[in-house]
């Protein structure tokens, strides 16, 4: 099978899409599937891709405009190359291949889906809302020419039946991360707390970009309450993004400077060990206009170093947070149960250990990417049999 897997995100540029496309590209050529990755072109790209089993084609065009990019001569591609699946990271760029099907190309059509991209509308600002409604319109008549949809969790399928797609035309299958990265290492914990000078304080973890979406404020309410129970607890927060020097005000005016450490942005051969490093994960993403969490791989790879986690209820954390089971689940604003949560996790080892084990033993039969990739294999040529 002959696959052109498009994604307007791809390494060298990091995110969640990034790790998505490029960890299922790998294992599907690996099983068998001929694929070409077509993505923007990034700083460092040429030497990735020289790299790499599998051919990349760059475009020099802003990731939003890849879609458009490939509709000149897409068609010719496709039939040059006897591509039999155009499968897509975005729907955003399935105005090419659905243009190419429409001109006569012997296609099918998959797509993937997170969140985000299914509040996209330019025109929502505008102040006609017929324009607004138009784009709608638009791309709902997009959405019923995908003969097959993906999305990354049930949150996420249930914005695409809301859009129109029928739920035949979706099979959910979930986020995964790598157990091979990202593993138990009690030494590496305990040599990065000697370096950083945290002693055997109790940790609680964040790692994300710092955006108001991912609840760190809301952390930082509960710290007060964490620390009459745990005097020595201390919250680290790994990440960078335009909301620090906020959160670096919050911390001051709550008097939690001896209890917060930014750690800045950490280099991708140091997440296992701050994983490690940690007592408990906590990430409440809360929703905002258009900005949710389609799923949180993040919870993963904190549970495949067999650490709890604390995720809020929103978008598709649900479906990475087995609650009671590998973690909890709180209101993404409710400090309160919040440091409950905290506070039990860090009082009951016994607990924290038992989920932590959960949370790997998932991993590791469920949610990892070769898992993953093979349940999206399975069913696209389940599909194409069709």
């Amino acid at each position: 099978m002959n696959v052109d897997f498009i994604t307007q995100d791809f390494p060298p540029a990091l995110g969640g899409i990034q790790t998505y496309s490029a960890e299922l590209v790998t294992r599907l050529n690996q099983m068998g599937m001929s694929v070409t990755v077509h993505a923007p072109n990034h700083e460092g790209a040429q030497t990735l891709d020289q790299s790499l089993d599998y051919k990349v084609c760059r475009y020099n065009v802003p990731n939003p405009y890849l879609g458009a990019r490939l509709l000149f001569g897409y068609k010719s591609h496709l039939e040059k190359n006897h591509v039999d699946v155009v499968f897509h990271a975005q729907w955003q760029t399935t105005i090419a291949s659905i243009r190419a099907k429409r001109n006569g190309a012997k296609i099918r059509i998959f797509c993937a889906a997170h969140a985000r991209e299914l509040f996209l509308n330019p025109l929502s600002l505008s102040k006609s809302g017929q324009l607004s409604a138009r784009f709608v319109e638009r791309r709902k008549r997009l959405f019923q020419q995908v003969d097959h949809f993906f999305p990354v969790s049930n949150y996420t399928a249930s914005l695409l039946i809301d859009a129109g797609v029928k739920t035949e035309k979706i099979t959910v299958i979930p986020n995964g991360t790598n157990p091979q990265r990202f593993f138990p290492s009690d030494g590496d914990g305990k040599e990065l707390r000697k370096k950083l000078g945290f002693g055997a304080r109790k940790i609680i973890y964040s790692i994300s970009r710092l955006v108001p979406t991912k609840g760190i404020d809301t952390i930082l309410d509960a710290m007060p309450l964490v620390i009459k129970k745990h005097s020595d607890a201390l919250y680290v927060i790994g990440g960078t993004g335009p909301d620090e020097q906020r959160l670096k005000t919050k911390v001051m005016a709550l008097g939690l400077s001896n209890h917060v450490f930014f750690t800045g942005r950490i280099a991708d051969d140091q997440l296992n060990a701050y994983y490690n490093m940690a007592d408990v994960f906590v990430m409440v993403s809360r929703q905002e206009k258009v900005n949710v969490e389609g799923f949180g791989i993040v919870f993963l790879e904190a549970n495949a170093c067999e650490k709890p986690v604390i995720g809020s209820y929103t978008g598709g954390i649900p479906d990475a947070v087995l609650e009671g089971e590998t973690g909890f689940l709180v209101g993404s604003d409710d400090t309160q149960t919040l440091s409950e949560r905290i506070n039990q996790l860090m009082s009951n080892e016994e607990l924290s250990l038992s989920m932590g084990k959960k949370g790997r033993d998932r991993v590791l039969s469920q949610f990892n990417w070769d898992t993953v990739a093979n349940r999206l294999y399975t069913r696209m040529k389940e599909l194409m049999e069709e």
